[in-house]
């Protein structure tokens, strides 16, 4: 897959695509994967992956808010789930 591909993607497209996505965050400072939700993601990947199902939570979020749950996830290596 392009990236061009890739960009045109929808959220729901991507989550069933099977693609990993390497990606520089300039809110977060630092590197991060992108993942579909189908997407087999080596074990032992030592950046913080966003599974597609994480990203609809994230959705709308202020960089503030994003990046305190980024550092919970960062801590606890966990994923982030509906309320």
């Amino acid at each position: 897959m392009t990236e061009g591909e890739l960009l045109s993607l929808s959220l729901e497209s991507f989550a069933r695509s099977g693609a990993v996505v390497r990606v520089w965050s300039s809110v977060l400072e630092e590197q991060l994967i992108l993942a579909a939700d189908n997407a087999h993601v080596v074990p032992g990947e030592c950046r913080i992956v966003y599974r597609a199902e994480e990203l609809r939570e994230l959705a709308g979020l202020l960089p503030e808010g994003l990046m305190d749950v980024h550092r919970v996830k960062k801590v606890f290596r966990g994923r982030i789930v509906s309320a």
